[in-house]
């Protein structure tokens, strides 16, 4: 969907869809709103339920065409709120057209694998900033290689983001760097 668009050094994903609200999709309690400490726009995610309250990057999930972008460094800007679940969905592609998802929660305690879905635990140091607003730096290639089986081949783009339940996001930034 956006693989011809890269602008060096980094792609901020919510602006591509800041143009085109059509292609992003909002679930249940969750509305674009101005956050009052930072004062900036962000997609404020306030059910408990992450099946029915969330954001989808792009709208219609894991079989539409995606976002298509290769880079391999994610960086998401959110603040989740203290003591309650939350969940953020990767759906990522292999260059063997495989799709994997990968769902990073407080709601796991240990890594598993269900068929293509591998469920992540929470890092600790997302869980200290609870309340507050915080940046999770992902390496897509480094999760591809511990979680994908090496038969359905090497990280090639990320297909989509959703974020669920009892979060703000304020940024999505993709980056070579």
């Amino acid at each position: 969907m956006f693989s011809n668009v890269f602008p060096h050094p980094y792609v901020d994903i919510l602006r591509l869809f800041d143009k085109d609200a059509s292609k992003l999709e909002l679930s249940g309690d969750a509305s674009a709103a101005i956050d009052k400490t930072i004062g900036k726009k962000v997609y404020a995610i306030k059910g408990i339920t992450p099946a029915h309250n969330y954001v989808a990057l792009p709208k219609g999930g894991p079989s539409s065409l995606g976002l298509g972008l290769g880079s391999p460094l994610l960086y998401l800007q959110l603040r989740i709120q203290p003591g309650t679940p939350f969940t953020i969905h990767l759906d990522l592609t292999t260059d063997k057209k495989f799709v994997h998802r990968v769902s990073i929660s407080n709601r796991y305690t240990a890594i598993k694998r269900y068929g293509s879905t591998v469920q992540l635990p929470c890092p600790q140091a997302l869980l200290q900033t609870a309340g507050r607003w915080a940046v999770l730096a992902l390496d897509l290639p480094a999760i591809g290689r511990a979680v994908f089986p090496m038969a359905d081949g090497e990280y090639s783009s990320l297909k989509g983001i959703t974020a669920c339940a009892t979060m703000s996001l304020r940024a999505a930034f993709i980056s070579e760097t």
